[in-house]
């Protein structure tokens, strides 16, 4: 067999990233996609832990509390179709000599990470008025601010201030960059993932 090109570890690499994306974006948006899953549930905020705790013992807010952490996962769900797009276009960040060396990399999720290193921040803003959007869809920001109102007027309590959009937003892009490893590792590891030629070839040669 031929070496492969530069040419064809790029288009290989994109192809299984692509792949990575479409079923990570598809397992995401299902109904419990994130809420069921434990590898990328979304846990009530830390810094909102000593909130739930304290307004757990008053009427009323403990039905709040139980329902707003599922909340936040069902606004991850709901947004997750958006970040398809916003995934894909940056998959041009990736040049020919780096799709070479992803391609011979030792580790089963390196391309993912590598495009995580270089994207992150734009798909965290580009995501994040999907995300917001979301939020206030499902209900969980009525739910902070009945919380939080509740909350900040007990005496000598610090008061949350939580940025639920950027947490929510940060935690569903985590949560599709480790869908998107173990796509990528299926690749690697299992030949039935390859589905098409183009993978074959490339992960073949590894």
């Amino acid at each position: 067999m031929a070496p492969l090109t530069e040419a064809e570890a790029s288009a290989g690499i994109k192809d299984a990233l692509t792949k990575g994306v479409t079923k990570a974006v598809e397992f995401a948006s299902e109904k419990d996609g994130f809420n069921t899953n434990d590898d990328i549930h979304i846990p009530f905020p830390e810094d909102m832990l000593l909130m739930k705790s304290t307004l757990g013992r008053l009427p009323g807010m403990s039905t709040v509390m139980s329902t707003f952490e599922t909340q936040l996962n069902r606004a991850a769900e709901a947004a997750a179709p958006k970040a398809k797009d916003i995934f894909l276009t940056a998959l041009t960040n990736i040049s020919l000599t780096d799709a070479l060396s992803l391609v011979t990399s030792g580790s089963t999720d390196a391309a993912t990470q590598f495009l995580r290193k270089s994207t992150e921040a734009q798909l965290v803003a580009a995501f994040k008025p999907d995300i917001t959007a979301a939020i206030s869809q499902v209900g969980a920001e009525a739910a902070y601010t009945k919380m939080t109102t509740q909350y900040n007027r007990i005496p000598l309590m610090t008061p949350v201030q939580t940025d639920l959009s950027a947490y929510t937003t940060q935690k569903a892009v985590d949560g599709i960059f480790i869908l998107m490893a173990q796509e990528e590792a299926k690749i690697r590891r299992n030949p039935a993932a390859r589905t098409t030629d183009l993978l074959k070839r490339v992960f073949a040669t590894k």
